[in-house]
């Protein structure tokens, strides 16, 4: 005895594991509308049949077993069959043998195979002939309906309604699945008087995994009866194996699911299954609330018209793929319209954030890095964006999505300002940018409510379908709109289009740097002897001999080319702000008067990128005090404070005791560099006071080009991430130029990008493919050594056959993609190595080196 116990998810699993355990394919049984035989393909001998058969031929004595069919049935047949026998194969599994004549009875003969087992299954005709006299005009009808429809929804509501009228069942349902084989009603014709089920979900467990396999290679199911007796199928002998009848159209029905029709109230059903590359992409569900068999001339239509609207549907995706593409496209070049090449990404977020929040249908983003962060619309407060952005650091060029934050990362909740969805797109190995979305409330209308009781049977669970099929809401809150295939492919081309502004960008700043440098060297030759003069004469004043004198002067101009080296090198750390502003202060400063300039406050570090831009503002402050102002006097004094705020750093800068202050007439370099660099280089601020009593600047420096002291950036002597193991290069036979290499990618630019990063590299014979068909054209060519293989090169298409024939052939090859862990690789492939867009210098290295590396002995 069973008892109905409210399941568990550990209860549920376990049923649904039993569930989807049974051997529906080995039923043993049939309906009772018809009969069934099977023959050994070999012998021709009779192994099985069903215990009914004897009814259709009374005549037969000694039952059936090791008779050959012909002499059961006569030549006629027999010659049918084994015409119908050479028909069968990948694309058929089932031919209709012909109709003939049983005691002046017409029956319908049907052929099918079963492993070493041809199966024949015999029904009663109702018809006047094989088929009707409208089959053509029916075919023709429904054809050119279809092939009409300008949707996914006319064409299958067309089709409904076409085949209601055309087999008089009560209701006609098309039903399509989502990734999880959850079902919707996509269309629906009905008697008037019936419930509607359009717009209704069912749940995958509706239909198990084995059945839906089954459905794939049978388009064809119908149940006459749901209280019909059923028939045995007994075998020749006990040591036989259970008969395969997996594409047999009378095979017997799962009790479980007798008992689900039964609950919904329905007598009689036919299926046919909607197959689109290779997966049940949906089915037609043919509902009648009374006992009824489907006429072989209509299932003979529907065997016809199955491939037909597959194919229509095929196009219709196809077009709608076509349509998507040339909206990414809009998409990309509405952003690449947006984002300024001439100013840094995180300067012109406002600009292109709007195109971005569009694009994704989200409400904020955020661009992060680990010196800056910039944001738009409606984000999460810091400490989330910087909780999400170390998880953009560990994902290696990986997108992450998440739909619910808040149950995702409860700890972060209070800092999430409501937000439920986070789509993460690393486009630099340091920076990322995450688009956000708020949560929607949703409700999911269900054919009763989506949940099976269990019966324990022993120590065994099983499922029972619900009673109930009524509409059932489900709401769902707290969870944003998911994130699609549309939205990785927007994302894909986002973090390239980024990835690029990045280093226009950064080549910008590079050459503003290198003007700057240059204007300032040709402005400090003009100073220098100003300069020299003034050092000399502080030494003239306080040192007699002339020996004491060279050494004075020797060493403030010593101190000078520290200030230089400062000032124009390529810094490699951090530098303490009050190292610099005392370096490049020496040269001003004898021993008698080291107090001229006094630092006080609490001292950061600036970082290296910012530090010879904020040297240079520092040299011009005092090579103006030393010219014109406080520092021209030996009782002249310059304050300097330093004053650490919430958004970064105060610095004041005072004179006096020098000259009465002029305003100068003229505007020359310095005083430019000093008002405009901070704030245009350093996003900073920079005020200039010539006031009476002396100079008075103040300069502020945001927290992004700040470091706590003793942070210090990665030394130029710290190991090279990038060097492969000396053992692993010594096994690549030299020299690398003379290596083909292939890349097979979609997107030009990260092709390019990749070809001229391997050209650096030493590579010199690097073709590019932008899909399989170009790549097999160049290998005719040239066997490549080494093949990088975008997994995803279009919409729908994978080069993973293609991947299965290089491994074949013996081509080292790996992955690049732009969908990170999401990527699930046949077991065949499981071990190749995948790497994740944007791929780095050193992992295209070590890529490409670990292919060319033969395998250790």
């Amino acid at each position: 005895m069973g008892h109905e116990n409210k399941p568990t998810s550990a209860d549920f699993a376990a049923a649904l594991a039993t569930c989807e355990s049974e051997q529906v394919h080995l039923a043993g049984c049939i309906q009772p509308i018809g009969y069934l035989l099977a023959f050994d393909q070999n012998t021709g001998l009779i192994r099985y049949a069903s215990e009914n058969l004897s009814e259709l031929l009374p005549h037969i004595k000694g039952g059936f077993f090791g008779k050959k069919l012909r002499d059961i049935f006569g030549p006629q047949v027999w010659h049918g069959v084994t015409n119908s026998l050479s028909m069968l194969g990948a694309q058929s599994k089932r031919d209709l043998v012909g109709v003939f004549d049983i005691a002046g009875t017409r029956y319908a003969f049907n052929a099918l195979p079963s492993q070493t087992d041809v199966i024949v299954e015999i029904e009663r005709e109702e018809g006047e002939s094989g088929l009707s006299a409208n089959f053509t005009s029916n075919l023709a009808v429904m054809m050119d309906h279809i092939q009409n429809a300008k949707s996914e929804t006319a064409l299958f509501q067309q089709a409904v309604e076409l085949l209601r009228h055309m087999t008089q069942y009560d209701r006609v349902m098309a039903y399509k699945f989502d990734s999880d084989f959850n079902g919707e009603v996509l269309a629906e014709a009905r008697r008037s008087r019936l419930e509607p089920f359009l717009g209704l979900r069912f749940p995958s467990w509706d239909i198990p995994k084995q059945v839906r396999e089954i459905m794939k290679v049978a388009p064809i199911r119908f149940i006459a009866d749901v209280d019909q007796e059923i028939v045995l199928i007994k075998a020749a002998s006990d040591d036989l194996p259970p008969l395969d009848i997996t594409y047999a159209q009378l095979r017997g029905v799962s009790p479980v699911h007798l008992e689900y029709l039964r609950n919904m109230g329905t007598q009689a059903t036919m299926t046919l299954s909607i197959v689109i590359e290779d997966r049940l992409w949906g089915i037609i569900s043919f509902h009648h609330y009374s006992p009824k068999i489907p006429d072989v001339d209509h299932r003979t239509i529907l065997r016809t018209f199955q491939p037909i609207i597959a194919t229509r549907t095929v196009t219709l995706l196809q077009e709608a793929q076509l349509a998507f593409g040339r909206e990414l496209e809009q998409v990309k070049a509405d952003l690449e319209n947006a984002i300024d090449l001439g100013n840094s990404l995180d300067e012109s977020l406002t600009r292109f954030a709007p195109h971005i929040l569009t694009a994704f249908d989200a409400d904020g983003t955020v661009l992060m890095s680990p010196d800056f962060t910039s944001s738009y619309g409606d984000v999460p407060n810091e400490v989330a964006q910087r909780h999400l952005l170390e998880i953009a650091y560990a994902a290696r060029g990986k997108m992450r999505t998440y739909d619910n934050l808040g149950e995702t990362f409860p700890a972060l909740k209070a800092d999430l300002n409501g937000l439920a969805g986070c789509l993460i797109t690393p486009f630099l190995d340091d920076r990322a940018i995450l688009v956000f979305r708020r949560p929607t409330t949703k409700q999911i209308s269900w054919a009763g409510e989506p949940q099976k009781g269990i019966d324990l049977v022993g120590d065994k669970a099983i499922l029972h379908p619900r009673n109930s099929f009524a509409l059932y809401l489900q709401t769902v809150e707290d969870r944003s709109a998911p994130w699609t295939v549309r939205d990785m492919r927007i994302a894909e081309q986002l973090w390239g289009l980024l990835a690029t502004a990045d280093r226009h960008s950064l080549m910008n700043a590079m050459n503003r740097k290198q003007a700057l440098m240059i204007d300032e060297l040709n402005h400090r030759v003009r100073n220098i002897l100003s300069l020299v003069r003034s050092v000399s004469r502080q030494a003239r004043f306080h040192y007699g001999s002339l020996e004491s004198y060279s050494s004075a002067l020797e060493a403030r101009i010593q101190a000078l080319a520290a200030a230089h080296d400062i000032g124009s090198g390529a810094a490699v750390s951090a530098v303490p702000i009050s190292r610099l502003l005392q370096v490049e202060a020496a040269p001003y400063l004898s021993d008698d008067f080291k107090n001229n300039v006094r630092i006080t406050g609490a001292d950061l570090e600036i970082s290296a990128e910012a530090a010879p831009l904020f040297a240079l503002v520092v040299h011009e402050l005092l090579t103006n005090s030393a010219k014109y102002g406080a520092l021209t006097f030996a009782k002249g004094v310059v304050e300097i404070n330093l004053e650490p705020v919430d958004s970064g750093l105060d610095i004041t800068w005072k004179e006096s005791g020098g000259p009465p202050v002029q305003l100068p007439t003229n505007q020359g370099f310095g005083t430019t560099l000093i008002k405009q660099a901070v704030p245009y280089e350093l996003g900073g601020e920079s005020e200039l006071d010539f006031r009476p009593e002396g100079v008075f600047a103040r300069l502020f420096l945001p927290n992004r080009i700040l470091k706590p002291l003793g942070t210090k950036l990665p030394s130029v002597s710290d190991p090279d991430p990038t060097r492969l193991p000396q053992a692993k290069l010594d096994r690549v036979t030299a020299p690398i130029s003379q290596k083909q290499i292939l890349i097979v990618e979609d997107n030009f630019m990260i092709a390019i990008d990749m070809k001229s990063v391997l050209r650096n590299l030493g590579f010199a014979n690097i073709e590019i493919a932008a899909d399989v068909k170009q790549a097999k054209s160049m290998m005719e060519w040239d066997t490549p050594d080494a093949v990088l293989l975008d997994i995803y090169l279009g919409p729908e298409v994978t080069s993973l056959p293609f991947a299965q024939e290089l491994q074949e052939s013996d081509i080292p090859f790996a992955f690049v993609t732009g969908y990170g862990d999401q990527v699930n690789l046949p077991a065949s492939l499981a071990q190749r190595e995948v790497f994740s867009k944007p791929v780095s210098t050193w992992e295209l290295r070590r890529a490409v080196m670990g292919l060319l590396a033969p395998a250790e002995d």
